[in-house]
């Protein structure tokens, strides 16, 4: 302890401190709007009840709880209960959130706990691993400092407007709140472990790339690459697909500069055939899988609910670290080629060709920043022409971790280019200005993005209009909403059916534990028809016998009928004598399906 001390005295371990108190700073503030909303439950309306940490967009977290909650009961495969398909096989997808479950089990805890306190761990591990992605890359202190800041800052240009009356700045491509600078710190779990792999990924490639490296060190390095990898594809495919494109690239890149030895270009084309080899597993896998339904619907989801990227907004959410990423990575390349040129030339002594060596080894070990944003924007262009899956994946790769760190690597070059007194403070200026552009309007993102996600959830927590709301976000559900839900988690067995308009449908899986025939876009099969189907059985479109039909081929064994349910007609669902009201309140009746009369 006293030596620790002494080397905090001596400022050896200052900067990692500091480095920890700026990722403290931002997790808490990414994290204030969670207590913020837990001190609005006096101001919720009387009928209403709070359910406390519910993101912006609980329709997907809602199917997150559901997998956590098929964990808790005893699982240890995933099924897809969006659906009325009971006897479906289980599947190793979003397998992360199931062993959640598990740990749930052991502690205890409710499903939505146990999400958040997962959400709160993985996001201070993001901001460990940015810290250590800074610090590996960077090196000095004067260097990653401003590094780490940069990570975190990185932020859109900034989208001015007036908001009813008021002066407001916003985010392009402010529809896809991960693009947020706080929100995207602590914004789901499996986004921040499939950050975390791609970073550690980038450190393991640079690692691999060293020359000096023993083959029992490339050996090691390469079965981490592997095992991350694998296990990647079962978080976040588009994590592994676009490092492994980094790979390809990057091995490509050094080939063009003919940086490998005879030997040390069959031992990479040895290793990555072995890469490839093993991660055709599970891409294989899941193209089996996401071939038959229910789990085919997240395909057709990509196929024909399609959420495009509009390129000029993507690199307009990138902000400044676009412009300056670029131009790091251009410079990256040049100077690597004119190191390879210097280094080849025969009229140069062994002196220099030995000091061009090790500057070239300094510019490879960046290297694999530059492939991991060209992967990932080539990946986002490539699958916008080839709609196998949305591209918008491929911006959920925290592709401003690179362009931040690179932009370090530029602003030091720039400095570096200063032969004279009046040219280096020229240098300085300009650098200075660049990095307070920066921070500045980073800074200028964090404070709206915290008042806007505090105005948010005043009006939420406020909102008692409509009754039941679609998006389910806009409002804290009704008591005898939440209660309806308590009754079939309290009454019903896990397999049974429940049939519910879309809001309800979202939430029954997460909180009962039941099927639903319908409840998540993405996750229910053939989702416009059975919206359909559910309309036309809530409005009394259809008569007695098709009525009964339509309950019994569909297996379904309960109805949820609450206000949403009766929503634009004036026919009631009790004059079927085929159903049986099994619970009821002010707002909501669930009805049992008699189906052996």
């Amino acid at each position: 302890m006293k030596k620790m001390v002494e080397k905090i005295k001596n400022k050896t371990y200052l900067p990692i401190i500091t480095s920890l108190i700026i990722g403290f700073i931002f997790l808490g503030l990414s994290l204030a709007p969670l207590f913020y909303e837990a001190n609005l439950q006096k101001k919720l309306p009387p009928n209403r009840v709070m359910i406390l940490g519910e993101p912006q967009y609980p329709y997907d977290y809602n199917v997150y709880l559901s997998k956590i909650r098929q964990g808790k009961e005893g699982r240890w495969t995933i099924i897809d209960k969006y659906t009325n398909q009971v006897n479906q096989k289980g599947v190793f997808l979003q397998m992360f959130y199931l062993l959640q479950g598990k740990a749930a089990k052991l502690l205890n805890l409710a499903p939505a706990p146990t999400y958040h306190l997962t959400n709160i761990l993985t996001a201070f591990a993001w901001i460990l691993t940015i810290i250590t992605a800074n610090i590996f890359f960077l090196k000095q202190k004067k260097y990653f400092l401003p590094g780490i800041l940069l990570s975190f800052l990185a932020s859109s240009f900034p989208l001015v407007f007036d908001m009813y009356g008021r002066f407001w700045i916003g985010h392009f491509m402010g529809w896809w709140q991960e693009m947020d600078v706080l929100k995207r710190i602590s914004y789901i779990p499996h986004y921040n472990l499939n950050y975390i792999i791609i970073t550690i990924l980038t450190i393991l490639l640079s690692l691999y790339g060293q020359k000096q490296l023993k083959k029992r060190q490339k050996t090691k390095y390469l079965t981490a690459i592997i095992t991350l990898t694998f296990l990647g594809f079962f978080i976040h495919p588009s994590g592994s697909i676009v490092f492994l494109l980094s790979w390809f690239l990057y091995h490509a890149l050094r080939l063009v500069l003919k940086t490998y030895s005879k030997k040390q270009l069959i031992t990479v084309l040895i290793h990555s055939s072995i890469l490839g080899a093993v991660n055709l597993i599970p891409l294989m896998y899941l193209q089996k899988v996401t071939t038959t339904y229910p789990w085919k619907s997240l395909v057709d989801y990509d196929q024909y609910f399609r959420l495009t990227v509009p390129i000029k907004d993507y690199l307009l959410s990138l902000g400044p670290v676009f412009i300056t990423g670029a131009l790091a990575i251009i410079l990256l390349i040049t100077k690597l080629l004119k190191t390879f040129k210097r280094q080849n030339n025969n009229n140069q002594n062994r002196k220099i060709r030995i000091k061009e060596k090790a500057a070239q080894e300094k510019l490879l070990k960046l290297l694999p920043l530059a492939t991991w944003f060209i992967a990932a924007f080539s990946s986002l262009l490539g699958f916008k022409l080839f709609p196998y899956q949305s591209e918008l994946r491929f911006v959920q790769t925290a592709n401003h971790i690179p362009l931040a760190i690179l932009s370090i690597f530029l602003l030091k070059e720039i400095m570096g280019l200063a032969k004279n007194s009046q040219q280096k403070i020229a240098a300085a200026l300009s650098i200075t200005t660049i990095y307070l552009v920066i921070t500045v309007l980073g800074s200028l993102q964090v404070i709206y993005s915290l008042k806007s996600q505090f105005l948010f959830l005043s009006q939420k927590t406020q909102a008692d209009f409509p009754k039941v709301a679609y998006p389910p976000q806009v409002t804290q559900p009704l008591k005898d909403f939440y209660l309806g839900l308590k009754y079939l988690e309290q009454k019903t067995n896990r397999n049974t059916v429940v049939l519910s308009q879309l809001t309800a449908g979202n939430y029954i899986p997460a909180y009962a534990g039941n099927f639903v025939y319908l409840g998540h876009v993405s996750e229910t099969p053939n989702f416009t028809q059975r919206e359909k189907q559910t309309t036309d059985f809530f409005q009394g479109r259809l008569n007695q016998l098709q009525a009964e039909n339509f309950l019994k081929q569909e297996n379904i064994n309960y109805i949820f009928y609450g206000p949403q349910e009766k929503e634009n007609t004036n026919f009631n669902l009790a004059s079927y004598s085929f159903l049986k009201p099994v619970f009821h309140s002010q707002e909501v009746t669930i009805f049992q399906v008699l189906k052996n009369r």
